[in-house]
């Protein structure tokens, strides 16, 4: 309770924000893919999203073929979810064939809005009231928290087994929490598997206090996974999602081309030139994350900042250092950053060159923020004389790119300022 009179303005902002700005419709193939995947378990205790009623399933490009029948292309985990929740929705009138748009905003506030406002608080107690504000405003986590997607809740939990062990060691019951977590995190979010290895070593190595909580935590992540493998296994034969099996998306008048598949061809980008191309294009270019969160790039600055053990002398207040003191803390970050380096480097070699994974920049990378944002908090409290306010306002700058993205980030930016000039017009026109 102590926490929450500390944290109480933080708290109360994001709940005013996410139960005013969480939507009640999607746009989105990938989003819709997984909805469908809900409705059918929901409606009908099935995987299969071809039944005439599963409106999401007819309007989504993203499915597989399998035996004459159309199944989401995702991994299933997260759809399962959902199925499950809106199962549990339905004592209470609602469901998919009785308020599909009811239902949709609060599987949203359930599963991605409910992880994220955790993390928040946790993160807001460990900062502060000030940087706690900057975290939940400054990057595009919050615009996602808006819409189904599975890159948030999985960073999300990510972010909040870091949080929880900076300096604290865990016992059977924390690790048996901690190992579900980190298990469903590559479960919903492929990427987070790359992203979160070094965190789930660093925790099994330095923060469980015996070998039976270790056992606990390996065996509780497996259970996520065991789940995917469950639910997988029938539809493909193997592990691998739909989505990474050619020969079931591209079926006659399927909506999608080779070219639009990740990570099913082998490396998508020709030569060097053309991977640097790539790269700057998700990174600073037209799809520029870094470009449009600010934030994650003053993140990785402080991993790095906190890998050569800079810095250190200014941790003023003892919340910070488990993060930024210390051989384990290096360790930590100099892991976090090679995780998040790597799915950078992978999405620059294997994702579609075009369109895959664009939206308002880059969702895929969603899944970085939360492993990313405690470290730029970490340099923004760390910073001294004229640094101070570059930070601060560079925090601000980050949080105003996001706020375009709060209308509907499943638009590009260049979408999302034509959508702002049409809604100023007939603004214009009503007045």
């Amino acid at each position: 309770m102590a926490g929450l009179r500390r944290n109480w303005l933080v708290l109360a902002v994001g709940l005013v924000i996410l139960l005013s700005f969480t939507k009640k419709e999607t746009r989105s193939w990938a989003s819709m893919s997984r909805l469908a995947a809900a409705w059918a378990i929901s409606e009908h205790y099935s995987l299969a999203v071809d039944t005439p009623d599963n409106r999401f399933g007819r309007m989504s490009g993203d499915k597989a073929l399998i035996r004459g029948r159309f199944y989401s292309d995702k991994p299933p985990v997260m759809g399962f979810l959902a199925g499950l929740a809106a199962l549990g929705l339905k004592p209470f009138g609602l469901g998919f064939n009785r308020d599909r748009f009811a239902t949709l905003y609060v599987l949203i506030l359930l599963l991605v809005g409910l992880p994220f406002l955790a993390f928040i608080h946790l993160l807001s107690l460990r900062a502060g009231q000030p940087l706690g504000l900057a975290g939940l405003l400054s990057s595009l986590a919050l615009p996602y928290a808006f819409v189904f997607n599975n890159h948030l809740p999985a960073g999300c939990l990510m972010g909040l087994v870091l949080l929880r062990r900076l300096d604290r060691t865990a016992g059977p019951r924390a690790a048996l929490a901690d190992g579900l977590m980190l298990g469903l995190a590559p479960a919903l979010d492929f990427s987070a598997g790359l992203a979160g290895l070094p965190l789930a070593l660093w925790v099994f190595l330095f923060r469980l206090r015996d070998s039976r909580s270790r056992l606990i935590l390996i065996g509780a992540g497996l259970i996520p996974l065991a789940l995917h493998a469950g639910l997988n296994y029938p539809l493909t034969g193997d592990l691998k999602p739909p989505l990474m099996h050619a020969e079931l998306m591209l079926f006659p008048g399927s909506a999608l081309k080779a070219g639009d598949l990740t990570g099913v061809g082998g490396v998508l980008i020709d030569g060097l030139a053309g991977w640097l191309g790539n790269l700057w294009d998700l990174t600073f270019g037209v799809k520029g994350f870094l470009l449009l969160c600010p934030m994650s790039a003053l993140g990785l600055a402080g991993l790095a900042a906190v890998v050569l053990g800079l810095g250190q002398n200014s941790d003023r207040a003892s919340c910070w250092t488990g993060l930024g003191q210390g051989r384990e803390a290096r360790l930590l970050a100099g892991g976090l950053l090679a995780g998040v380096l790597a799915v950078g480097l992978y999405y620059s070699l294997y994702a579609s060159a075009h369109s895959s994974g664009w939206n308002y920049s880059i969702r895929w990378f969603v899944v970085l923020i939360p492993l990313v944002l405690p470290y730029a908090l970490l340099l923004m409290a760390r910073a001294r004389g004229f640094w101070r306010p570059i930070l601060w306002g560079l925090a601000v700058i980050s949080a105003v790119m996001g706020l375009a993205a709060w209308p509907n980030p499943w638009l590009r930016p260049h979408q999302e300022i034509s959508d702002l000039i049409v809604g100023f017009k007939n603004w214009r026109e009503i007045l």
